[in-house]
């Protein structure tokens, strides 16, 4: 009872921070909002050096991608609202990183919060789904489908892996595996994330097996096979033929018969990648500071339908070459900071880079202003978490 008449408004605030991250993909901008005005009020106390050394990553990557936008001044409505989330990052990642380091949260408050998030995120699909949708791909509030396993999936897994490593791990860490694996397979209705989802567990499963940790191994694949047999079983009732998709897509590529495959998301992105890999090696790109979002435009829909529109590469490594060169992607590859130094020695780091950076092979989400403004508070707050761990402090 004394720890609970100790823990503070702030403490409460703070314990939050996780779940929000994890559950932002169903609110678009409103938990952006709500860190912001946390940061408001919590961020400024004792300024600390390592919160402007932390937040540096993702300054540089906010700046270049602002100051692109005000360099081709025509492609501020192409870009909507996003240059208003790098103009407000630019002011307020210093001070809500300075909030996490000044504030006595846990690590494993944080973790609680974190899964706690994810959960009632996942529930929050289900009754979406059946409330309102019934359809194969959820779009709560408008955010696309695709998107939403890029927010929740990377902390989620990132604090599953590292509760094994530091072999804390139970029943619970299983079933939220295999939640998630029936969450992405039957509700958002996108491969890419199934995949990426799979790969990351059985990094997992490797990792368990090489340190001799069975009942780990048994624990999941259990659960996991429990898991897979409701994606089939919600699969057939729904009609949606998830696992039809993946079938015909393996047959697609050891066919080689692109086009006449029938599944236009393959053969657009086909055309996407070709057209964009062309421009890149033409005189036309401008390898330093690229050619801007409009110009990709209409590089990717070029030898399409005229009824088939699109605005970027759908993947983002090319999206950045194209719109901003060599520079734009080596600003993108800066925001994940200090984690790039720990991703061949630390499972939870790996697994983190491996479920955000995976999707962006298959589209380009930081074209859209909520899904950025969430990505680059996530990447804020992981700087914060991968300092607290490798710097051995005990509390954020």
């Amino acid at each position: 009872m004394q720890n609970f008449r100790n823990f503070s408004a702030e403490n409460y605030i703070l314990a939050t921070v996780g779940a929000l991250l994890v559950a932002a993909s169903s609110l678009k901008l409103v938990v952006p909002v709500i860190l912001i005005v946390f940061t408001l009020l919590l961020g400024w106390r004792k300024l600390q050096r390592n919160a402007v050394v932390l937040s540096a990553p993702i300054l540089v990557f906010a700046s270049y991608q602002y100051l692109q936008i005000v360099l081709r001044p025509e492609s501020f409505a192409y870009y909507a609202d996003l240059p208003k989330v790098y103009l407000v990052l630019l002011f307020v990642a210093v001070p809500y990183v300075n909030m996490l380091l000044t504030r006595p949260i846990s690590m494993k408050t944080l973790e609680v919060s974190v899964l706690l998030g994810a959960w009632v995120t996942m529930i929050f699909w289900a009754l979406y789904q059946l409330s309102y949708e019934h359809t194969c791909r959820i779009e709560p509030f408008g955010i696309n489908a695709l998107f939403i396993p890029i927010t929740i999936l990377p902390m989620t897994y990132y604090f599953i892996a590292l509760r094994i490593k530091e072999e804390r791990h139970n029943i619970l860490d299983s079933l939220t595996v295999a939640a998630t694996v029936f969450c992405v397979a039957a509700y958002t209705g996108s491969r890419m994330p199934f995949y990426t989802l799979m790969f990351a567990i059985v990094c997992i499963l490797g990792n368990s097996i090489y340190n001799r940790k069975f009942k780990i191994v048994g624990l999941i694949l259990s659960l996991l096979g429990v898991g897979l047999i409701l994606v089939f079983i919600k699969d057939g009732v729904s009609g949606c033929n998830m696992f039809q998709r993946i079938s015909d897509q393996v047959n697609i590529i050891t066919s080689s018969k692109m086009e006449a495959s029938g599944d236009s998301s393959m053969w657009t992105r086909w055309i996407f990648y070709s057209n964009s890999f062309k421009f890149l090696i033409s005189e036309h790109w401008n390898w330093m500071i690229g050619n801007g979002a409009l110009a990709e435009s209409g590089i990717v829909n070029q030898g399409l339908p005229i009824n088939y529109t699109f605005t970027h590469a759908h993947n983002q490594f090319l999206s950045w070459l194209i719109a901003g060169g060599v520079l734009g992607l080596c600003s993108g590859m800066l925001v994940a900071g200090q984690l790039w130094r720990h991703i061949f020695c630390d499972l939870p780091s790996f697994i983190f880079l491996v479920l955000l950076g995976i999707p962006f092979l298959t589209n380009s989400p930081m074209y859209n202003a909520p899904i950025t403004a969430q990505l680059l508070f996530l990447m804020l707050t992981m700087q914060v978490i991968s300092f607290v761990r490798h710097g051995k402090r005990e509390i954020l």
